[in-house]
């Protein structure tokens, strides 16, 4: 980053674990935003969902209007078009609409959002798109701007002005013309898809989308941890679940003091694969370092023994992982697993880093690790 008092540079590097992802930036901004608004020239469903969904962004467009224009010449698929609207639909707001480019031989190809705040806003322009390539797993560069309130008016009338030159050329996404458009193209998948596919969105720089978690290797490393939590009647929310800082910081990435956001799949104890889970750090002044598990969320901690969670690190600030609870049929086995290679204080929650050679041999769960490399070939959300 290239620091300044108004302006930032960011290359999202997604072998760095201090980089600052697009979706990082998006989201910080929207958090203190009151309005706002966004073009991106391709959208996918993994795309859509990664950012329409996150939990901040959805209490920012919940309040405050949101304007979303999307291309269509490329990349973006009825997939991608229903995914935007099923999203967009609780916020009261909100309006998107796709840009129907009439010229032949160009490409519809800005990517950029807003947010405007009280005291001044923030313009983020950039290579990535509304893709899960774009906002987490390429390489992009962006460009942060943070106006002061003159400065935001100036580009709010732009903006405006920039909508009401082409409100022709900008339409709901469920007209037949708009519909007919996205049709014709063809999602990038892993192996290339069907043949013409890459030459469909050619100019696109698009890699494919579905952005698949890699394969559990040998030499990844894998947090097998006691999950803590209060038994009935305490009521305690364990889905915010707890780490010590070592694993907070050195597994999963986190620094506290500085929010970022990790991404979580689940493997069901029948090896299904669940969809991707983004997740903020979060940590408080008790130095408790905590990150949400949708696989616990509903579930009664249990009355005897502590839940234990498997986490597979598959590429920076992505894991897969499974909530193995008391009672479960692998539960024995990671619980004699942990009592073996555990070396701290006998009160305190078991933890321990292996590579995935070892738990594997010690641990054999065909389920868990058929999943685990079948992740590459399954949509990550």
């Amino acid at each position: 980053m290239l620091p300044s008092s108004s302006l930032e540079f960011h290359i999202h590097d997604p072998d760095d674990p201090d980089a600052v992802y697009l979706l990082d930036a998006v989201i910080r901004a929207c958090d203190k935003g009151e309005r706002g608004g966004g073009i991106f020239s391709f959208a996918s469903p993994s795309g859509a969902k990664l950012l329409l969904e996150d939990d901040t962004f959805r209490a920012f467009a919940r309040k405050g209007a949101f304007q979303l224009v999307v291309g269509i010449d490329a990349v973006t698929t009825l997939a991608a078009l229903d995914a935007i609207t099923l999203a967009m639909t609780d916020f009261p707001h909100a309006t998107v609409r796709a840009f129907l480019n009439d010229r032949q031989g160009t490409l519809f190809h800005p990517k950029m959002c807003w947010f405007a705040a009280p005291q001044g806003g923030t313009i983020i322009v950039g290579s990535g798109n509304l893709t899960a390539g774009g906002l987490r797993d390429n390489w992009e560069s962006f460009t942060i701007g943070h106006l002061d309130v003159v400065q935001m008016q100036a580009f709010e009338r732009w903006w405006l002005a920039w909508l009401d030159k082409n409100d022709n050329r900008l339409l709901p996404l469920d007209d037949e013309r708009v519909r007919h458009r996205a049709s014709k193209n063809v999602a990038w998948t892993a192996g290339g898809g069907p043949p013409g596919a890459k030459a469909k969105a050619a100019g696109s720089a698009e890699p494919p989308d579905g952005h698949l978690l890699p394969p559990a290797s040998r030499s990844q490393k894998v947090l097998v941890a006691e999950i803590p939590g209060r038994p009935p009647p305490g009521g305690h929310r364990w889905e915010q679940a707890n780490f010590d800082k070592g694993s907070f910081t050195r597994f999963f990435g986190a620094t506290p003091g500085n929010q970022i956001r990790i991404f979580l799949q689940n493997v069901t104890l029948q090896g299904g694969l669940g969809e991707v889970e983004s997740r903020p750090s979060v940590d408080v002044k008790s130095h408790n370092y905590r990150f949400e598990l949708g696989a616990a969320k509903g579930r009664t901690y249990p009355g005897q023994g502590r839940p234990i969670g498997v986490f597979v690190r598959v590429a920076t600030r992505q894991f897969v992982y499974q909530l193995v609870m008391p009672g479960d049929e692998p539960y024995p086995v990671l619980d004699a697993f942990l009592s073996r290679h555990w070396s701290g204080l006998p009160d305190r929650m078991r933890r321990v880093e292996v590579e995935a050679d070892k738990l594997r041999r010690e641990w054999p769960n065909k389920p868990f690790w058929q999943a685990v490399s079948k992740a590459p070939k399954t949509p990550s959300v």
